[in-house]
């Protein structure tokens, strides 16, 4: 969901990226492979009927991509492909209930591992704050958590967490300098191009150090950091040994299957906007901020989702 400064509001996938997608048979096939070995590792119990569903899906969405389909019939395809195929509304089938006991008890404690050193202060923000998993994880630290998001996600677990729903897609509802730390785990590539900078901009308003998690691609083999992951990614091996702009139909071809597919977060606003890491570097100084450190982590094989992750730490100036 997208809203503009007048609050009006606008549900967006970006169809030509997934018609690109799914037009690519070296992107598909990489992208369900990903998934296939993802998943049969983490839902062992399940690798059969798990890979049935993947194959299902991917046939499924490819050819609603493939059609010529309005934002609105997207939506509705979608909503019946998480609900048929995934058993999104079964609370009894296996899927819905192991991928949110992984949601809410390992998968923060994962994406906490790369972010926590860097956090300054008691007083935190989580930026797009979704289920409030990571903002419940970081209470039992005992440090102070504010959320916020632009749809209200909020899973039981975040009860009792200070939560502010964002009126618009580029003001971040709290004070001047309330906090020490904003996190911003996967959220930004979800924001138009035109509004991450007034993003940024404004999350330097209300905190001082900025711990943003993203999705990149642009990797080459060539860079040592990348380079020096391989042994334990395969899977990330074979993403960087792919074209510039196939990396990007595969992160964004990823970011539908988790969020609309296996999430059933239809409503999501789904641009796919990534950046490669020196595109965030350059942005982020236009921002006011100055970048502190860069952590390239890869495919992390713990992770349900096999996606390319990058963390920059950066502070305001």
């Amino acid at each position: 969901m997208i809203i503009d400064d007048k609050g009006s509001t606008e549900h967006l996938i970006n169809i030509s990226i997934m018609n690109e997608a799914f037009r690519d048979s070296q992107v598909n096939e990489f992208v369900l492979g990903a998934f296939i070995s993802s998943y049969k590792r983490y839902f062992s119990g399940h690798q059969k009927e798990a890979e049935q569903m993947l194959r299902e899906a991917f046939t499924r969405l490819k050819k609603v991509f493939l059609g010529n389909i309005s934002q609105e019939e997207v939506g509705v395809q979608i909503k019946k492909i998480h609900r048929e195929i995934m058993h999104g509304i079964d609370k009894n089938h296996w899927f819905p209930k192991e991928y949110l006991d992984y949601k809410r008890n390992r998968k923060p404690y994962i994406e906490m591992e790369a972010i926590e050193p860097y956090i300054k202060g008691k007083k935190i923000l989580d930026f797009g704050s979704g289920g409030g998993f990571h903002a419940s994880y970081l209470r039992t630290r005992g440090l102070r958590v504010g959320t916020t998001d632009i749809i209200d996600f909020r899973d039981i677990v975040a009860d009792g967490l200070p939560f502010e729903l964002m009126r618009t897609s580029t003001r971040i509802p709290y004070s001047d300098n309330e906090f020490d730390t904003i996190l911003a785990v996967m959220v930004l590539h979800h924001a138009r191009a035109q509004d991450q900078q007034s993003i940024l901009r404004d999350l330097g308003r209300v905190g001082k150090r900025l711990i943003l998690k993203e999705t990149t691609y642009g990797l080459s083999v060539s860079d040592s950091k990348v380079n020096s992951l391989f042994n334990g990614q395969p899977v990330f091996k074979q993403f960087v040994s792919l074209e510039v702009r196939k990396q990007k139909l595969a992160v964004s071809l990823i970011d539908l299957f988790t969020n609309a597919i296996a999430s059933g977060w239809s409503e999501m606003s789904l641009p796919f906007q990534y950046r490669t890491i020196a595109e965030w570097r350059l942005l982020l100084k236009q921002s006011d901020f100055s970048v502190v450190d860069i952590n390239i982590l890869g495919f992390d094989p713990r992770q349900v989702t096999p996606d390319s992750r990058v963390v920059i730490i950066a502070d305001r100036h």
